[in-house]
C-alpha cells in the first residue's frame, strides 16, 4: 500500500474528523492531511509539487459546497504533476453535480452521506479502489 498522504479539502471540521476515522477503520494507513478552503488546497498542492513526486498525495478528496468550488478541481487537472492523482468529489448540495464533476476531471463523485454508516461504506470503497491496489 502506498503510504503517501490523502489530501482532504473539507471546511467542516467534524466531517473531516469523521472521514479520517472512516479511513482508519477501512484499513487505510495513509495520513489524512486536511485543508479548509480553496486557497489552502492550492497552496498545499503547490508546496507538494515543489517538494517532488514523493510528497504528492496519493488521493485528493474535495468536499464541494458550491459550484464555484469546481475551479479547484479544474486547477488540479491543469497541473501536469497532479493529473494522475485520483480526485474524489463529495458534494453536500442537493443538485446533481456528478456530470459536472466528471466533466472537470473528477475520478469519482458522490453526494455526502447522511450518516456515518453510509460514509464508512463509501470510504471503504474508495480505499479498496485507490489505496489498497497501490504498491
Amino acid at each position: 500500500m502506498d503510504r503517501r498522504s490523502i489530501l482532504l479539502a473539507e471546511e467542516d471540521e467534524a466531517s473531516a474528523d469523521l472521514i479520517g476515522i472512516a479511513f482508519k477503520e477501512a484499513g487505510a494507513e495513509n495520513p489524512v492531511d486536511v485543508v479548509a478552503n480553496e486557497e489552502a488546497t492550492t497552496a498545499y498542492l503547490d508546496r507538494k509539487i515543489r517538494e517532488g513526486s514523493v510528497s504528492l498525495p496519493v488521493l485528493i478528496i474535495l468536499g464541494l459546497r458550491i459550484a464555484d468550488d469546481f475551479a479547484v478541481l479544474g486547477w488540479i487537472k491543469t497541473q501536469p504533476e497532479l493529473v494522475g492523482i485520483p480526485v474524489f468529489v463529495f458534494s453536500g448540495e442537493v443538485a446533481d453535480y456528478d456530470g459536472r464533476a466528471r466533466e472537470v476531471g473528477a475520478s469519482y463523485y458522490a453526494a455526502k452521506p447522511m450518516g456515518y454508516g453510509e460514509l464508512a461504506v463509501l470510504v471503504r470503497d474508495v480505499t479498496n479502489r485507490w489505496l489498497t491496489k497501490q504498491s
